[in-house]
């Protein structure tokens, strides 16, 4: 079975026959950073230093173009096809922690925030943009959320989570779980956020539950009253399913630099829905037709980054200024 080497840690497993790096490390206990387990997020990459893999079912946009070009893979998608040696430096150990459930607030017919309270022993700092995992106490039933908000020093963390038909996760967290229960919390996770001492202007693209992590830099921008022209298009199908409106609109009133633009791609035609129609990253490029100066953000379902990422650099705006987070 082929070995795999991490450095500079010097970790060393075996893979079985198919199984991707992130699976084989799970296996003999080593946490390595994931979210997607599908080769889009790109949060896992590694590079490879020596050997080779097989990574077909990685998206397309899971590495940008110059990761690929220095030999990034994707471990979550990636088998190895004889020894291999990563460079992949362990990240600092999270935190675990049993938080209690604090509030479930209904934001539309499919998506709630949830407020959890970590112990005290349990607080852990983040980066808005990164994430946590959050599992079911006493059960392998775990999934990945992005925080909602930037960190507090009070411990309280907030989630914006879609029911997903038939989802073991959600389907527990919408029907079962209350206020006074507990979820199982490991994070920090995750290095989607903020570009550090940029001055560009900033473009931020979210659907659906995406809106969690741009939320998140959006009020870290706030609070640090960042000048930069800021644009946050958000895309939906119908008008039930926004969120978050009276604060957009609240913060664009307030910050002149900040534009929200919601745009709606399966809205009745006889709604009177007075705003943008159609997908998302079309009003984008429809707005934007030169987005050289741009730095991006996006948030989203795969299809929808995806799309972005090839219509965005079509129009000027260069793959290594954009950041985006796939789920």
């Amino acid at each position: 079975m082929p070995q795999i080497t991490l450095h500079p840690s010097e970790h060393e497993f075996e893979s079985e026959p198919g199984e991707s790096i992130l699976a084989a490390a799970e296996r003999v206990g080593i946490r390595l950073p994931f979210e997607c387990k599908d080769g889009s997020c790109g949060m896992c990459a590694a590079k490879l230093v020596a050997g080779s893999v097989d990574q077909r079912r990685a998206k397309p946009f899971g590495l940008t173009p110059q990761m690929r070009a220095e030999g990034y893979v994707l471990t979550c998608v990636a088998i190895p096809q004889e020894d291999v040696v990563l460079d992949l430096p362990l990240q600092v150990p999270f935190t675990e922690a049993r938080a209690t459930v604090v509030a479930k607030n209904r934001q539309t017919h499919d998506t709630i925030e949830l407020v959890l309270q970590l112990p005290p022993e349990g607080h852990f700092e983040y980066e808005a943009g990164q994430y946590a995992q959050l599992t079911i106490p006493d059960t392998p039933v775990s999934r990945a959320y992005s925080m909602a908000a930037p960190f507090r020093e009070d411990g309280r963390l907030s989630f914006f989570i879609r029911k997903v038909p038939d989802g073991q996760m959600t389907g527990y967290i919408f029907d079962v779980l209350e206020e006074g229960m507990a979820l199982d919390v490991c994070g920090p996770m995750g290095s989607f956020g903020l570009v550090p001492d940029s001055e560009r202007p900033m473009l931020m693209v979210a659907g659906g539950s995406g809106m969690a992590p741009i939320q998140a830099l959006l009020m870290a921008l706030f609070t640090q009253n960042d000048p930069r022209p800021t644009l946050f298009y958000y895309g939906a199908r119908t008008q039930a399913d926004l969120y978050r409106l009276d604060w957009l609109n609240d913060m664009a009133t307030v910050h002149s630099n900040f534009e929200f633009v919601p745009v709606l791609s399966h809205e009745p035609e006889d709604s009177g829905w007075g705003g943008r129609r159609g997908f998302v990253t079309d009003a984008v490029l429809e707005d934007q037709p030169d987005l050289t100066p741009f730095e991006a953000y996006l948030c989203g379902p795969p299809p929808m980054i995806e799309a972005a990422v090839a219509g965005f650099s079509a129009q000027g705006l260069d793959a290594e200024r954009i950041r985006f987070d796939a789920f």
